[in-house]
């Protein structure tokens, strides 16, 4: 099965749900992977100045974690 690669096609059939959590950057200039795989982050990146993580506000306050 090959995949649907007309944009116009995929635009239209997407049914996109807002998250309605709030979310927050934090970025962390060294981190431990064992620390840091506890805070379950929807998303991250590198950049020079560190590791950015994204994470659930709540879950961010819950850890003490300053953003």
């Amino acid at each position: 099965m090959s995949g649907i690669k007309d944009l116009d096609i995929l635009l239209s059939n997407m049914e996109p749900v807002l998250d309605k959590r709030d979310f927050v950057f934090c970025s962390f200039p060294t981190f431990d992977w064992d620390k840091m795989r506890e805070l379950n982050p929807v998303g991250f990146f590198q950049e020079k100045e560190g590791m950015t993580f994204i994470l659930d506000l709540k879950d961010a306050i819950g850890k003490d974690i300053d953003c």
